[in-house]
């Protein structure tokens, strides 16, 4: 539970953190355009076009958050005021080999994912129950696939102010508002990242 806790944390770090690190992608010119598109249906229903990156975060010594790997997207509709965003996070400061890797679930290799949305001055944010991830294409370069994940709302609230539950009582909650949210990435690596190791 304490790990699944840590990569949740890192997950909506990860979130608050997406405008910054999407401003300034290594590569991703022409045919190579990093892309990231999402369909989202149930409590909040729309469809998203943006641009997929990836980062490695490798702690220092004292720090509490673990190493991870994440894939993300966050591209704002201007005329709408509205922003979305999306993050696919595992524990590891590796990329993952091709394959599936189950998506909400505890256990080594597993993802976790979080949708974003802000229209306004309100915002709420949907962390994954379950779903997969599939690595179709995995170098430091670029990272290829697609995923699925049935989320339950666990930040809601003014956007300057979300109140969040990183483990939601609501998951078990039929009740509580549920999002399904299916999609492909094409990903580059994020500023400052040019060299990565893979997984074996």
């Amino acid at each position: 539970m304490k790990s699944r806790l840590l990569v949740l944390a890192a997950g909506l770090a990860a979130l608050a953190a997406l405008p910054a690190c999407d401003s300034n992608p290594v590569g991703g010119t022409g045919a190579d355009e990093p892309t990231f598109s999402a369909s989202v249906q149930g409590g909040v229903q729309t469809a998203y076009q943006g641009r997929g990156y990836f980062a490695l975060f490798t702690p220092t010594a004292g720090t509490p958050r673990p190493a991870t790997f994440t894939l993300f997207s966050a591209d704002p509709r201007l005329a709408s005021r509205e922003v979305q965003s999306f993050t696919l996070t595992r524990m590891g400061a590796e990329i993952p080999a091709v394959g599936r890797y189950p998506l909400g679930a505890q256990g080594a290799g597993a993802f976790e994912a979080h949708y974003h949305r802000a229209a306004g001055s309100t915002g709420e944010s949907y962390t994954a129950r379950e779903g997969e991830v599939e690595i179709t294409r995995s170098s430091p370069e670029r990272v290829e696939g697609k995923f699925r994940f049935l989320g339950v709302r666990s930040c809601t609230g003014k956007a300057s102010q979300m109140v969040c539950q990183l483990s939601p009582a609501s998951a078990a909650d039929a009740s509580a508002p549920t999002v399904e949210v299916s999609g492909t990435f094409a990903a580059v690596p994020s500023r400052g990242i040019t060299r990565v190791p893979t997984r074996p």
